[in-house]
């Protein structure tokens, strides 16, 4: 019996069965299981108890059914595999293994052993995969099918993983060489690992096209779980090649597909999938929603590589929102997995973003040997991406935690780190790691107080970008060329294939364009260009003023510049006006037998016009137009021209804007920096001061109080339940609850008091001159004026308590520690007094011992 069949040869098998009667029904229902098992898992489940029934029965009058109750039960196997009932799995596999060995069907004992791999890989159970692999290899060669043996090394080359690219492209060519007539899922499985292949050579280009073949030709050969991979790597190359909204739709288009399919792990991979798509633009909210779902999904198998990725993208998300302790702990038990899995490349990774997670909890040592550690890791296994992540995480720590590192000239640490980095990306052609390292040069150059090389390295980075907008304008040039289906589409492809060979000029003409600034000129560039690509006569910029509602038109008529005019935007008759409205592309072509139009005064009557909208990063710049007289003169390949040199001017407008801009906002820039500073040690939500500028101010009171004497008091206070605020009324409730209580926080806050937001819904205050009474009494004036807040949000009211520990030293001249420890101390009496108030019923004020009452008790205990 095959390994798997095509939906022609599953339709066969449906007539044959439905055809049959009695024992004769038993060997194509048995072969319709089988075939149906990634296809339909619950109708091959069906059939296949069926089949087992039909079995039963005959066991009497033929006791002598061959390999068919194995094949049963191992049809058995993977539905229960794909449902992830793994033991029920595992035990059909046994009984599978010793049917076929009973009657002697070597092939059927290596699909048994191919089956037992998938198994072990849910486990995490790398060895055991591979072993379960060679034992497959080792069946089907005994067996002689070709076509089998050509499955089991495809697969054995993608649990090897590939670190070496070239042997396995040497291994995939030999493949093909020694089997003569691949069957369609050969070559599919063939083509699937060409595509992983290309994936790891960041050839994304390549992926796409063959991917998209993949999904289609593995579905009709019953490989559902390999469709289902192929359609997960468009996902990530579509991401990596910069198209976001591709990515995206995919990913989304995956899961609603795991969800018709049924099978846990699979909607466990696209959930974290679709989530990390959501992440990475800029949603980790609900990326960690997602998250959370897919881990639950998984958890069955915890030791999973997909359990593994799941948890790192938790931990990736978690870091974004500044969660830190709780991305510490996600990032370090997908590292561990990944550690017993061997997977060193995502090993390096994990370790690196780890080491971000501690440098922003404060643990500058454990971040800098995390960090140095995913970099000798990263460069040991070659894994140059995670290379550039290593080096970041340092750059990071020396420019956070340098002084603390023993390291005074942090800033020059974290510049040479960021410029290896930069080094890394330029080598392995990165692209948009190139913007992002500019713009972490420049907070670095910002950091040391150097304004002008922080604007120039920020000048990069925009000039970076605009490069990575150029790049993926001809990517989606590039990959148009695939998306067809019908044989008009491929004809539509053969045209493009022309329009590539242009790409080149293309390139050059964007240069062109994009080195002018005034709109004139770059029309002038455009239209000069524009004539060598198609028929053009006219070309035509409406420049969008939005202060205004209006377009300003710039044209040329075959060389000669026609007059300035404006177009309203609410103009319902023109198309550049609509163009813009509605950002859309228009092309309209005259009728047959119609007057041509000829809307300016004194021009020659257009036949064939194209508007589009200039749009860079959502905002609209203006509206491309290109005319001719010529009826029908605009093919795909045309518009395709006229859409990337659109994207061209719509860069050239911006970096005119950029440029217009740019003395008014280096004046600006002394003014700004002081607002930075602020920004900088000032919670954005309360105002408050934020941990970093809490702890500095309160160490100076401290300081003060140990010099000059007097009581200083110390509180931590924490909203109760704050949970349930965000629950019951989302995010946007609990960030207008914890406003309102900043609000009374800063109306009970004298002179000389310190108050900060130490993250969520925590703060913590220093009280010079309080003693412990006093402390409690303005901790308690806080508690009611809390608990009488009614705060209001999309309509529905939210109330809060506050739950608050005190500490004090009446004489801070008896403390011998240094402020900073002195400091520490109170805090931690104060955090400790908070736990027994939460203990205690929550919504009150506890104390805690004097300072030297405390340290008295301790030393008698």
């Amino acid at each position: 019996m095959d390994f798997y069949a095509t939906d022609a040869q599953v339709e066969e098998l449906e007539r044959t069965a439905g055809a049959a009667s009695g024992g004769g029904r038993l060997e194509p229902l048995v072969a319709l299981a089988w075939h149906l098992r990634q296809r339909d898992v619950a109708r091959a489940a069906r059939v296949a108890r069926e089949a087992e029934a039909l079995v039963d029965a005959g066991r009497g009058e033929s006791p002598q059914q061959g390999p068919l109750p194995a094949r049963i039960a191992l049809t058995l196997a993977e539905c229960a595999l794909l449902n992830s009932h793994v033991e029920e799995a595992t035990a059909l596999c046994q009984r599978a293994r010793s049917q076929f060995e009973s009657c002697g069907d070597v092939a059927g004992v290596g699909d048994v052993a191919l089956l037992a791999s998938r198994i072990a890989e849910v486990d995490g159970m790398r060895e055991r995969e591979l072993g379960f692999y060679r034992e497959a290899l080792d069946a089907y060669r005994a067996a002689g099918d070709v076509q089998r043996i050509a499955h089991a090394r495809l697969w054995t080359v993608l649990a090897s993983g590939f670190g070496d690219p070239g042997s396995v492209a040497s291994e995939l060519r030999l493949i093909r060489s020694e089997v003569m007539r691949p069957s369609p899922s050969v070559e599919a499985h063939l083509r699937f690992i060409e595509g992983v292949l290309a994936f790891q050579q960041n050839a994304f280009l390549e992926v796409v096209p063959i991917f998209s073949e993949v999904v289609p030709s593995a579905r009709a050969c019953g490989m559902l779980e390999q469709a289902f991979r192929a359609e997960a790597g468009l996902v990530s190359a579509h991401s990596n090649l910069g198209d976001r909204e591709a990515s995206c739709a995919t990913a989304e288009r995956l899961l609603a597909r795991a969800r018709q399919l049924g099978w846990p792990r699979a909607i466990g991979h696209a959930l974290a999938n679709f989530a990390r798509q959501l992440s990475d633009t800029g949603q980790p909210e609900r990326a960690i929603e997602l998250l959370a779902e897919a881990r639950s999904v998984l958890g069955d198998h915890p030791r999973a590589r997909g359990y593994a990725i799941a948890t790192y993208y938790l931990g990736d998300a978690c870091l974004a929102l500044g969660r830190n302790e709780e991305a510490l702990e996600h990032l370090r038990h997908a590292e561990s997995i990944m550690r017993d899995l061997g997977s060193q490349p995502e090993v390096a990774c994990l370790l690196a973003i780890g080491a971000q997670a501690l440098s922003r909890l404060g643990r500058a040592r454990e971040a800098l040997d995390s960090a140095n550690a995913a970099l000798e890791l990263a460069r040991s296994t070659k894994a140059r991406l995670w290379e550039v992540e290593a080096l970041r995480s340092l750059a990071e720590i020396y420019g956070t935690h340098g002084t603390e590192l023993g390291e005074p000239d942090n800033v020059a640490l974290a510049l040479r780190h960021l410029e290896q980095a930069l080094e890394v990306v330029g080598s392995i052609g990165g692209h948009h790691e190139k913007s992002q390292l500019h713009t972490e040069i420049a907070r670095a150059h910002e950091a040391a107080g150097d304004l002008s090389r922080a604007l120039a390295a920020e000048r990069t980075a925009r000039a970076e970008e605009v490069k990575e907008k150029d790049r993926r304008a001809v990517n989606q040039l590039l990959l148009a060329q695939e998306r067809h289906e019908t044989e008009r589409a491929k004809e539509r492809a053969r045209d493009l294939e022309s329009a590539l060979s242009t790409l080149e000029n293309l390139r050059l003409v964007g240069q062109d364009i994009t080195s002018h600034l005034d709109p004139a000129e770059m029309l002038e560039a455009m239209h000069r260009h524009l004539g060598r690509f198609a028929d053009v006569t006219f070309t035509g910029v409406f420049v969008f003023d939005a202060a205004g509602a209006r377009l300003t038109r710039y044209a040329i008529e075959r060389g000669r510049p026609l007059p300035i005019s404006d177009v309203q935007l609410a103009d319902f008759e023109s198309y550049a006006a609509r163009a813009a409205r509605e950002r859309v592309e228009i092309c309209i072509e005259a009728e047959e037998g119609a007057r041509a139009a000829a809307r300016i005064p004194g021009t020659e009557p257009t036949r064939t016009f194209w508007f589009a909208p200039m749009v860079v990063k959502d905002q609209l710049l203006g509206v491309l137009t290109v005319q001719t007289t010529t009826l029908g003169a605009y093919g795909e390949r045309e518009k395709l021209v006229f859409r990337t040199i659109c994207g061209y001017a719509a860069v050239a407008f911006a970096n005119a804007r950029a440029h217009g801009q740019l003395e008014e906002k280096h004046r600006r820039l002394g003014e700004t920096e002081s607002e930075m500073r602020k920004l900088a040690t000032t919670d954005p939500l309360t105002g408050l001061a934020n941990r970093r500028r809490f702890f500095a101010t309160a160490e100076s009171e401290v300081s003060r109080a140990i010099r000059y004497g007097g009581a200083i008091g110390v509180v931590m206070a924490d909203l109760d339940r704050f949970k349930s605020i965000n629950d019951q009324g989302g995010h946007g409730a609990g960030d207008r609850v914890i406003s309102a209580v900043s609000t009374v926080l800063r109306a009970q806050q004298r002179p000389h008091d310190v108050i900060g937001r130490m993250g969520g819904e925590e703060f913590a205050f220093v009280l010079p001159g309080a003693d412990l009474e006093a402390t409690m009494k303005a901790a308690e004036r806080i508690r009611v004026a809390v608990e009488a807040l009614e705060v209001e949000y999309a309509g529905a009211p939210f109330r809060a308590t506050i739950s608050l520990g005190c500490a004090a030293v009446v004489d801070a001249q008896t403390l011998r520690g240094s402020s900073a420890a002195e400091l520490e101390d109170l805090l931690r009496a104060a955090d400790a007094a908070l736990y027994e108030a939460k203990r205690l019923g929550r919504n009150r004020v506890h104390g805690a011992p004097d300072a030297l009452q405390r340290r008295a008790e301790a030393r008698e205990a």
